[in-house]
């Protein structure tokens, strides 16, 4: 799209700590909208499952409502329409800034997840790990975009600067199912925790340390997470190397 604004993309920084702010991901005009489809979707949940609202924000109503259908629903979330709109945009912009040429990708794979994060629930939190387990090529990264504020008491994520550069950490089942990297692996980077206004996204290596942080808010904390992958390093069925290092068949999904 022409009018798209030009990513600016701190290389140095990228490099140096694993990741990268790229200010102004998607517009207002683009929060505005997944805002709007946002409200359509709970409002007509609501009235056709009978629904009582308890919540000034819906989503968790209808989310709380029944888990079997919260699950029936859930992987609908990144088809909506702005989501795969917002996720091609950016893939445009990758291509623009030279992004994609740089890091030599050929045959580029880019789609989204999806997180909604709930107040004050835990089951879906992920601990310390990295992104391999869930990549399908050995060329990739990940572009972390929250739809509302995130911070400490909205909810967010906390990376571990620079730990991109140990390669893969051997991770391990603990008290939750996920594979996850034991705290006392890492050693004394500096921990972050992302604090953006909505839009505002961050660029990081699949190799980054990185954990959910709660969402202690009133209010369901929303992301997008876009995959950069390449076609033409894939890995084939059973053979990411960052899984077999593991000891659990857990996948983390942000």
């Amino acid at each position: 799209m022409i009018g798209l604004p030009d990513l600016r993309i701190d290389w140095g920084e990228l490099e140096e700590h694993g990741f990268t702010l790229l200010p102004a991901l998607a517009s207002k005009a683009d929060l505005e909208e997944f805002e709007r489809v946002i409200g359509e979707f709970c409002g007509a949940q609501i009235a056709a499952r009978g629904i009582k609202q308890r919540h000034a924000d819906p989503f968790i109503d209808v989310m709380l409502a029944d888990e079997e259908y919260r699950r029936h629903l859930f992987p609908l979330l990144p088809r909506f329409q702005v989501v795969e709109r917002i996720t091609a945009d950016v893939g445009t912009r990758l291509v623009r800034s030279g992004f994609l040429g740089r890091e030599n990708f050929r045959a580029p794979l880019i789609w989204p997840y999806f997180r909604a994060d709930l107040p004050n629930e835990e089951d879906y939190l992920l601990p310390f790990h990295q992104d391999i387990y869930s990549t399908v090529s050995a060329k990739a990264w990940r572009i972390w975009l929250p739809m509302r504020r995130v911070d400490q008491h909205h909810g967010s994520m906390e990376v571990v600067a620079g730990s991109h550069k140990l390669g893969a950490v051997p991770h391990s089942a603990g008290a939750r199912p996920e594979a996850q990297v034991a705290e006392t692996a890492l050693p004394e980077q500096q921990r972050v925790c992302l604090e953006l206004p909505a839009g505002d996204g961050v660029l990081f290596h699949p190799n980054l340390v990185h954990r959910s942080v709660m969402n202690r808010s009133d209010r369901v904390k929303f992301v997008i997470l876009i995959q950069i992958q390449d076609a033409t390093a894939l890995h084939g069925p059973g053979k990411n190397p960052g899984r077999s290092r593991s000891s659990t068949s857990g996948v983390p999904k942000d």
